[in-house]
């Protein structure tokens, strides 16, 4: 079931992309978790990458050679530009869209006079990044604004802050993720959460005091220990420096060094419970979504009075799982209170995800064309049949390039799914 205890009062319901390697000009609508699915280089990771480097945590830069070159071109014209657009809408309680935000809503806060109203009279917000040639600098670099019209792409001469950037939170989990790596870096998740212990500054001097203590009582107790301090002590007589003194720490003597030493203990039924970084692949990789599970739900948890939207890119969750956990993962990302955006090759994870959450990715020629199930035409009678058709194959048929089923009660068809 969709968790919406904490949704952030707006979804990303369309991008754009143009120019960025094989997306010459794709367009796809989004839902609170959509899957892209197609054949391999039709252009899935480089969908999620343009939004990622156009706004994502972290952004990383363009480059030259991400920009759009066709077959018969030999140079690249300085005029092309890669262009990404987003297009935000306000949701209710409910998680529905609606037509528009609350008067005392946080993000006219943010955004104030760059809320737009589309031609049925509905609030929007659109934000383009582009990165191309300029002229003035010499260089390559990017540029960001807003969108008054989103159908004609019309730039409103406005261009976001770095506080109004920091409202949209996009986040990429690669197919390499693993939590061993993740522990190793402040900046990811498990370093955002384990940075700032909370500890009020009494109880830190309490457990600093604790932990010299014990360190103290250790080096004592050793015989090993004193004869290492002993001999380390020789540094002073080699560096010319018989002032200095040197000591041995047994264990973290401050909260910062106890920080870097926490790490989490899995078993499973009946054996020994080892360090993550221990485990096989599929747990780690698991272990890496986990740890941004809890930073998002300890950010809403905690979190000030403010506009932030958290939007996940998940490259092949299905990485070192087995069917059984890809089955029980799609579920959870269904439920997350996160949007989210994913790339699968598993019939097992896409099978478990709404039909009318599926975006198909092709390749014609040098480009990409983006598609969507069209359920919308579809009785409710006749998507629960395709549903169960997809679930009899486990998921098998949506990675098909020609299908021609036969349903009881249901005429023959005969569809083209990357069409």
């Amino acid at each position: 079931m969709l968790d919406q205890s904490n949704n952030s009062g707006v979804r990303i319901t369309s991008v754009r992309v143009q120019n960025f390697r094989s997306l010459r000009n794709v367009e796809a609508t989004l839902e609170h978790l959509t899957a892209l699915i197609g054949e391999n280089n039709s252009g899935k990771s480089s969908f999620i990458e343009a939004i990622f480097g156009a706004f994502g945590s972290g952004r990383s830069q363009f480059s030259e050679s991400d920009i759009f070159l066709g077959p018969e071109e030999e140079r690249l014209p300085k005029d092309r530009r890669i262009i990404v657009d987003l297009l935000l809408q306000p949701l209710n309680d409910d998680g529905i869209t609606v037509d528009s935000f609350p008067v005392e809503s946080l993000w006219l806060e943010a955004w104030g006079s760059n809320v737009y109203q589309d031609g049925r009279d509905f609030d929007f917000l659109a934000l383009r990044s582009s990165f191309g040639w300029s002229e003035e600098r010499g260089d390559y670099g990017i540029e960001r604004h807003f969108l008054k019209d989103w159908v004609k792409g019309t730039e409103s001469g406005n261009r976001p802050t770095v506080k109004q950037l920091e409202t949209i939170s996009v986040h990429l989990l690669a197919a390499q993720r693993d939590v061993a790596k993740e522990q190793q870096q402040q900046k990811s998740f498990w370093g955002r959460l384990v940075g700032d212990l909370g500890l009020s500054p009494e109880l830190t001097a309490s457990v600093e005091a604790e932990l010299s203590a014990v360190g103290g009582r250790v080096v004592e107790g050793s015989a090993v220990l004193a004869h290492f301090k002993k001999t380390l002590g020789g540094l002073s007589d080699l560096l010319g420096s018989p002032d200095e003194s040197i000591n041995v720490r047994a264990v973290p003597q401050n909260i910062e060094d106890l920080q870097q030493s926490i790490d989490a203990y899995f078993s499973t039924r009946d054996a020994r419970a080892f360090p993550l970084a221990q485990h096989g692949m599929g747990t780690r990789s698991l272990a890496t979504l986990m740890a941004f599970e809890a930073w998002t739900s300890w950010f809403h948890r905690s979190k000030k009075r403010k506009a932030r939207h958290i939007f996940l890119e998940l490259e092949e969750p299905e990485a070192h799982l087995h069917p059984h956990a890809q089955r029980m993962l799609a579920k959870r990302l269904i439920g997350s209170s996160a949007q989210g955006i994913l790339t699968s090759h598993s019939p097992t994870i896409v099978s478990g995800i709404p039909l009318a959450s599926l975006r198909v990715f092709r390749k014609v020629g040098p480009e990409t064309q983006v598609s969507a199930i069209p359920v919308s035409s579809f009785e409710a009678e006749t998507i629960e049949k395709i549903e169960r058709f997809i679930l009899r194959s486990r998921g098998d048929i949506l990675f098909s390039r020609e299908v021609l089923a036969k349903l009881r009660n249901f005429e023959n068809f005969g569809t083209n799914f990357p069409k």
